[in-house]
């Protein structure tokens, strides 16, 4: 998410999930750029408690991912609005991750 067209984003999320062969999340991992010194790779899989895709509760999941974080803040955006931003975008992330694994 970038406040213009060509700028840096404020901050990412890219999301991968995987299911089995009775649809079951086998594993799913969530990527973040922006909100820390280095961008955070978190596997979420434990949350997703091998339940069927679409029965995980993606919300919950992405709010273990907002606790994962230490965005700063700078002229740009507040620590507390990026923190808000990777929950938007790693629910969005997973729930889109998790149609096209199934």
């Amino acid at each position: 998410m970038a406040r213009r067209h060509g700028d840096y984003a404020l901050a990412g999320v890219a999301a991968v999930v995987t299911v089995d062969d009775d649809l079951r999340v086998s594993e799913a991992r969530v990527v973040c750029v922006g909100v820390g010194p280095v961008p955070l790779t978190a596997d979420v899989s434990e949350w997703c408690e091998r339940r069927p895709a679409s029965t995980v509760d993606w919300a919950a999941v992405a709010r273990a991912v907002q606790d994962r974080t230490e965005p700063e803040a700078d002229i740009h955006a507040t620590a507390e609005y990026r923190r808000h931003l990777v929950g938007v975008l790693a629910v969005r992330a997973l729930t889109e991750a998790a149609r096209h694994a199934l």
